[in-house]
């Protein structure tokens, strides 16, 4: 039997939080879930998700800083780490990618992408 894919969303705003949730209801998958970097690196540690779908602008420890740790450790060199972000310049964008995102989709987004996302990597 396959173990369920783990999915980590790292957001701060209940309502986006809730909207991500609702859209991968279908996904056979566990989701896990953050409201700070604190948190997100504490709750990745612990559970070891598939797949990180990470906010940049979150309280305690941004994402680009909570990126660049988990790439630091070895379970997460792979990790496919994907931006989710109101930042819509194009340094910003580099700036994910330099940090260790594998992909960076600014807010707002259509559902279609992030499930052609989601499904790329789970």
């Amino acid at each position: 039997m396959n173990k369920k894919k783990k999915i980590l969303i790292v957001e701060d705003n209940p309502a986006n939080l809730k909207m991500l949730k609702l859209i991968l209801e279908n996904i056979d998958c566990e989701i896990l879930e953050a409201v700070n970097g604190k948190e997100a690196l504490n709750v990745a540690i612990e559970k070891v998700p598939d797949l990180i779908l990470m906010d940049i602008q979150i309280p305690h420890i941004d994402g680009l800083e909570v990126t660049r740790r988990l790439r630091k450790m070895e379970d997460f060199a792979e990790t496919p780490i994907v931006a989710l972000t109101a930042f819509a310049m194009e340094k910003d964008e580099q700036a994910g990618l330099d940090a260790g995102c594998s992909e960076y989709m600014v807010k707002p987004f259509s559902t279609t992408k992030l499930l052609k996302i989601v499904n790329k990597y789970i």
